[in-house]
């Protein structure tokens, strides 16, 4: 009798899991889709226009001063191409970054961005940091990177050189490609 109640149960219970696994199916599907769908609709999507990077002389301590303004050049007429493709976002960091004053290595606006800024007197410094961020950090969130150079800029005082180096795709913390163990590709041109 005992046993008989017990599959008795089990086949109430049945018509519940078939519904619990068709639900869980449902959602994988969901999951799977949106990780496919996602990133290609965002490649579907042309990037921002930007110009190539400036071509420069090799950077000597007597180039600095042309490379600085070409990549500064260069900056502006990205923040032209960024207003007119109509992200005014972009088009205000860029415009920011083309100000007097910032002092450029490199400077490429396509895609998320690389650049290298320079804080202090990289001709005649005695010490030199190179600042490299981690993740989620492109163009549209290099305020971060910038506080972070000029906080130690500060700290090691005029005699030092701080260069703020974008130089790489940082990875994202909130994408389903995060999730992979596998190398990324450069999203972009």
């Amino acid at each position: 009798m005992g046993m008989r109640l017990r599959v008795r149960a089990w086949v109430r219970l049945r018509p519940r899991l078939r519904l619990s696994a068709r639900v869980r199916r449902t959602l994988l599907a969901v999951v799977v889709a949106g990780a496919v769908v996602v990133p290609v609709s965002a490649a579907a999507h042309p990037s921002i226009p930007a110009p190539p990077p400036a071509a420069l002389a090799p950077l000597t301590p007597a180039t600095l001063p042309a490379a600085y303004a070409a990549n500064r050049a260069n900056a502006a007429t990205a923040a032209r191409m960024a207003a007119v493709h109509g992200n005014t976002g972009r088009a205000r960091t860029l415009r920011g970054m083309a100000s007097a004053g910032r002092r450029f290595l490199t400077f490429d606006a396509r895609g998320p961005g690389r650049t290298a800024e320079v804080f202090g007197d990289l001709a005649s410094a005695d010490r030199i940091a190179v600042l490299v961020p981690g993740s989620d950090t492109s163009l549209d969130a290099y305020g971060r990177l910038r506080a972070g150079a000029l906080a130690l800029h500060g700290k090691l005082g005029p005699r030092a050189a701080v260069i703020a180096w974008l130089g790489y795709e940082t990875p994202d913390t909130v994408s389903p490609a995060a999730l992979t163990t596998g190398p990324r590709g450069r999203r972009g041109p």
